[in-house]
């Protein structure tokens, strides 16, 4: 199974393909991850927008509906992008099972 190269020793190619399979390459979950930090950037500057509409319109009566839609916005794009999420962990374990 192993073979001896500069005093190293290196798997052939069927050990590489195991091994692979059990740690994909880093490009997946880099991409895996930018979604990620994407996601949360969107639903903080969201929620932001949706506490400060609440103090600076307090003083108008559409205050609290505005602070409503933002946060059910919010609550819709987090469930939305669960949902996406769960979507592109499937494809990238079907990709992973079928590459390897």
């Amino acid at each position: 199974m192993c073979r001896k190269f500069d005093g190293k020793k290196s798997m052939d190619g069927e050990n590489k393909r195991n091994m692979k399979k059990k740690n994909p390459d880093g490009e997946v979950f880099k991409k895996y991850w930018e979604i990620k930090l994407l996601w949360s950037k969107i639903l903080f500057i969201l929620f932001l927008i949706s506490f400060l509409s609440l103090f600076l319109f307090y003083e108008r009566k559409g205050a609290l509906f505005v602070f409503l839609v933002h946060f059910a916005g919010i609550s819709l794009l987090s469930a939305f992008g669960l949902f996406c999420r769960g979507i592109y962990e499937k494809s990238v374990e079907a990709a992973t099972d079928f590459m390897y």
